[in-house]
C-alpha cells in the first residue's frame, strides 16, 4: 500500500497496530519492512493488548490537525476498528465507509449476512448454515450437506486456522465441540467444494461509481493462521469472468461501499464459480497491478483527495505474472510448512514481489536480515513445537 501510493505521488504515514505484544518465539512480528520505504514520512505503532481504543486514541494523537488525510485500513481488524470509531475519526480523516454509517463495514464482515445480501444479485453461493455455540451449547442442523466446511464467519473474530472438513455429522459435532471447549463460537459450515482455483476480484468503490479491472489467481496458500492468505499468484486475465465480475461490481454498487475491496471467489473442479465474501480493505496482491500500470490505491487516493474521477476504462497492461508474497513465504519455511527448495522456488519463478524493489530498496535490505537467521528460527520453532 504504501508503495503504490508513493508512485501515485503521495507520501505516507504508517500506523503499525499489535494485539499484543511480540514473542521471542515469534521473533517474525517484529519484521516492518514499510518502516524503511523511502515514500514514509513518519513510522508509528501501537500494542493495542485488546483495547481498541488505544487505536482509535493514537489515531487521532498522530493525525494533521490543519487538514484531512485518507486513512486506509489494510486488514480486518484495523478496518473494523476504524469503522466503530467512524464519526470520531472523521473530524480528522477520510475514512472507508458504507453510506456514511458507522458500524456498517463491520456488519458486513459477516460472511452469512454477505451471502444473503449477495441472492438478489443472482450471485452463485455455497449451501450451508451458520452454528453459534452459548456457554459451549450448540445445534446442528439437519438440511447440512456432507463433506462439509466449517470456516469462522467473521474471520477477524476467529483464527483461519479453525478452517477444516469434515466427513460427516459425527466427525462435525466433534471438531465444534472442540471450539467450545475453549470458548463461544460463530462457524459457518458450507456443502465441501473441490476447488481447481481461488480468485480474488480486486477494485475501488465510491461515490462516483465502482471499478472492479483486476483479478488474481492464488497459486500457492498458507498453512495454519496463513490459511487462505496467497503466498504467491498470478495476474489473471478477466476476459472468462466477465458475468460473475458484472454481477459483483452491481451487488457492490448496492451497498453504498466507499473504500478499496476484494472480493474473493472459487472455480471448482465441475467448472462451477462461487462467491465466497468481500473484504473491504486491500490485500497485498493489489501491488502486483500497480507494477502492470493499474494503480487501485492511488486511484482510490485521487478520487477523494483530488475530485480525480475513477479510470472506469483502466487495463492492465500484462496478465500472467507471477507474484510473491517474501514475508508470508519466510513464514512459511520458518514454521516447516515448507521445505528450502519450495522457498528458493517461489522466489525464483516470481516476476513481481511484495517487498523487493529496485528503486525502494531498504525495506528488502530489511527483510534479508531476518532471512539469514531462517534456519536459526526454524529449528526454535520446531524445538518450541516439540515442547507443547
Amino acid at each position: 500500500m504504501v508503495r503504490a501510493l508513493g508512485e501515485a505521488g503521495y507520501m505516507t504515514d504508517v500506523l503499525r497496530v499489535y494485539k499484543k505484544k511480540s514473542s521471542w518465539f515469534n521473533p517474525l512480528q517484529r519484521m516492518k519492512p514499510d518502516a524503511y520505504s523511502m515514500y514514509v514520512k513518519q513510522f508509528y505503532e501501537c500494542v493495542a493488548l485488546q483495547h481498541e481504543d488505544l487505536i482509535v486514541k493514537k489515531l487521532i494523537e498522530i493525525a494533521k490537525k490543519d487538514r484531512k488525510v485518507l486513512l486506509i485500513p489494510v486488514d480486518d481488524y484495523t478496518a473494523c476498528i476504524v469503522d466503530k470509531a467512524l464519526d470520531a475519526l472523521t473530524e480528522y480523516y477520510i475514512v472507508p465507509n458504507v453510506n456514511h454509517q458507522q458500524g456498517q463495514i463491520c456488519r458486513l464482515m459477516d460472511k452469512n449476512e454477505q451471502k444473503k445480501l449477495a441472492k438478489p444479485f443472482d450471485l452463485p453461493i455455497l449451501q450451508g448454515a451458520l452454528i453459534k455455540s452459548e456457554s459451549g451449547v450448540f445445534e446442528i442442523p439437519g438440511e447440512l450437506r456432507y463433506p462439509c466446511f466449517v470456516k469462522p464467519n467473521i474471520s477477524m473474530n476467529s483464527t483461519k486456522a479453525k478452517m477444516a472438513k469434515c466427513m460427516d455429522e459425527g466427525e462435525l459435532r466433534k471438531l465444534l465441540s472442540s471450539y467450545a471447549s475453549s470458548g463461544d463460537f460463530e462457524m459457518l459450515v458450507e456443502e465441501f467444494a473441490n476447488i481447481k482455483a481461488e480468485y480474488s476480484l480486486l477494485g475501488v468503490s465510491t461515490e462516483n461509481g465502482v471499478v472492479a479491472p483486476a483479478l488474481f489467481k492464488a497459486t500457492k496458500g498458507g498453512h495454519r493462521e496463513r490459511k487462505g492468505v496467497a503466498i504467491t499468484g498470478k495476474i489473471a486475465d478477466t476476459a472468462a469472468f466477465e458475468t460473475i465480475i458484472e454481477k459483483c461490481v452491481r451487488f457492490i454498487e448496492s451497498i453504498n461501499y466507499t473504500g478499496i475491496f476484494d472480493v474473493d471467489f472459487i472455480e471448482t473442479v465441475d467448472g462451477n464459480i462461487y462467491f465466497v465474501e468481500i473484504n473491504f480493505r486491500a490485500g497485498a496482491s493489489m501491488y502486483a497491478f500497480t507494477q502492470v500500470g493499474m494503480n487501485l490505491a492511488g486511484m482510490f487516493a485521487d478520487d477523494q483527495l483530488k475530485e480525480i474521477a475513477l479510470h472506469k476504462q483502466c487495463m492492465i497492461s500484462r496478465s500472467g505474472l507471477n507474484f510473491v508474497s517474501e514475508k508470508v513465504l519466510l513464514e512459511e519455511y520458518v514454521r516447516s510448512d515448507i521445505d528450502k527448495s519450495a522457498y528458493k522456488a517461489c522466489l525464483d519463478e516470481a516476476d513481481i514481489y511484495f517487498i523487493r524493489n529496485d528503486i525502494d530498496a531498504k525495506p528488502f535490505e530489511h527483510y534479508k536480515i531476518y532471512e539469514k537467521f531462517a534456519d536459526f528460527l526454524r529449528f526454535a520453532y520446531k524445538l518450541k513445537d516439540a515442547l507443547k
